[in-house]
């Protein structure tokens, strides 16, 4: 039996059944990405796959090859110190000229131009697929661990408004990080949920960058506020996935978990600690700690 045939597989079954190709993708930028890989690792004809691919993910298997490449190169040019050359060479391109106009063609910016500026908003226009959560949603979660959290004081960067700009945030916070030598090998990288996108206005939408610091590196230094995260009982949830694996974990804790747990909801925002970070490793294997604050 073929294992994509459409009419013996669930939607989900095939998504599943296709994610070890997203996967591959994700992990090989730079490696063989031939039709004929691609199609053996879901054991389908090359002469099908191509068809196929485009039939369940809605796009041309090309163009996402050239989009997730791209998508990982902008995540390298705006936050880590690698020279476009370097970088050109990590995603698949033999040369800094084609990698230059591939770029451009998707963003509409060059790629230095897109390191000192990035226009977050067209990148978000011309990326919309990755932030799309029905294309991955290969994370099986398990039971969290119900958890005594510390009270623990943290500096914080707030990014107010439009989700599509955050990273302009996630700039200033990594140049602030540096500046202090705050290395997220030493300090933990925490995320304060205050809303979700889905569900809030652009304009309301809020999310904290946040370290765990016991020393005061000046309040309202850089855009930094002081706060501490209260100590109390948390479910804590480890995720290994994308964005969307994580955020699918999220909804899976209210709308599954949390009403057959019996627990209760404290008035403090969900948080979450990322172990593990795209594009330093492939986005399917970075990690989240996810905390849930419970009531005693």
């Amino acid at each position: 039996m073929d294992p994509l045939s459409e009419n013996t597989s669930s939607a989900g079954s095939r998504q599943r059944r296709l994610q070890p190709v997203l996967d591959w993708i994700d992990a090989h930028p730079d490696g063989d990405l031939r039709l004929e890989t691609l199609s053996a690792l879901v054991a389908v004809s090359p002469f099908h796959f191509h068809r196929l691919f485009k039939a369940w993910t809605g796009i041309a298997l090309h163009r996402y090859i050239r989009l997730s490449r791209l998508r990982r190169a902008s995540y390298q040019l705006a936050y880590r110190p690698l020279s476009v050359m370097q970088v050109a060479l990590d995603n698949g391109y033999q040369s800094p000229e084609a990698f230059a106009r591939e770029f451009r063609r998707d963003t509409g910016q060059s790629p230095s131009a897109f390191r000192h500026a990035p226009d977050w908003l067209s990148w978000n226009r011309s990326f919309r697929l990755f932030s799309e959560r029905s294309l991955h949603m290969s994370a099986v979660f398990a039971e969290p661990q119900l958890i005594a959290f510390p009270a623990t004081r943290i500096a914080c960067m707030s990014h107010l408004g439009d989700p599509a700009l955050i990273g302009q945030t996630i700039q200033r916070f990594i140049a602030w990080r540096k500046k202090h030598h705050l290395h997220p090998s030493r300090y933990a990288t925490l995320n304060i949920l205050y809303n979700d996108p889905d569900t809030v206005a652009a304009q309301d939408f809020r999310l904290d960058l946040a370290v765990p610091l016991d020393a005061d590196p000046g309040e309202g230094a850089d855009g930094i506020h002081l706060q501490t995260i209260p100590a109390g009982r948390c479910a804590k949830l480890l995720i290994t996935g994308r964005e969307q694996d994580l955020y699918a974990g999220l909804d899976w804790l209210y709308r599954t978990w949390l009403p057959a747990s019996g627990q209760q909801l404290r008035d403090f925002p969900l948080f979450v600690e990322r172990i593990r970070f795209f594009p330093d490793v492939p986005e399917h294997q970075s990690e989240f700690a996810v905390y849930l604050p419970l009531q005693d």
